[in-house]
C-alpha cells in the first residue's frame, strides 16, 4: 500500500504554493494548459561569450570564435557555453578549434542549470503552474598562449 502512495505522489506536480496538486496528464492536455517555453536564466553575455545552440550552424560558430580570437586585440579568451543537448556541438567547435589554432589553451567547466517550465491555464478556474527542472551545461573558455 506504502508503494503505491508514493509512486501516486510522484504523478503529481506541485507549483510555488505547494498546495495545489496537477497531475502531469492534465499538465499535457492540450485543452487545460499551454506550455510556454521560458529562456534560460544566465547573466548578461559578454562580447567575448558563444552560447551554441543545437540547431546552430557549425561553421558559423567557427567563424564567430576565430574573429574574435585572432582579429580583435582586446580579445584574449572566449568562452563556450552549451545546454542540454547543445553540449556536445559545443565541445566539438573545442576540439575543432584547438586543433586549427596553435596554441589554444581549453579549459571546461561543467554545471547544472535549473530550468523553469511554466504551463498557463486555458480555462478559468485553473492556477498557472511553474515546474523547475534541472539541465546540464558546459562552460569552455578558450585562452590563445602568445
Amino acid at each position: 500500500m506504502n508503494e503505491n502512495v508514493s509512486n501516486q505522489q510522484d504523478d503529481f506536480m506541485f507549483d510555488d504554493n505547494d498546495d495545489l496538486k496537477v497531475s502531469e496528464e492534465d499538465l499535457n492536455n492540450p485543452y487545460l494548459y499551454c506550455y510556454k517555453r521560458r529562456t534560460a536564466q544566465r547573466a548578461k553575455a559578454n562580447a567575448n561569450d558563444v552560447y551554441i545552440a543545437n540547431n546552430g550552424q557549425f561553421i558559423l560558430y567557427v567563424k564567430r570564435c576565430k574573429k574574435l580570437l585572432l582579429q580583435q586585440e582586446n580579445c584574449k579568451e572566449v568562452v563556450i557555453h552549451g545546454l542540454g543537448a547543445a553540449i556536445i556541438p559545443a565541445i566539438k567547435l573545442s576540439l575543432y578549434l584547438q586543433k586549427k589554432i596553435p596554441n589554444l589553451v581549453v579549459s571546461p567547466n561543467t554545471g547544472t542549470e535549473e530550468i523553469i517550465d511554466q504551463y498557463d491555464p486555458l480555462r478559468d478556474d485553473l492556477e498557472p503552474v511553474l515546474r523547475i527542472r534541472r539541465c546540464s551545461s558546459i562552460h569552455i573558455r578558450l585562452t590563445l598562449n602568445q
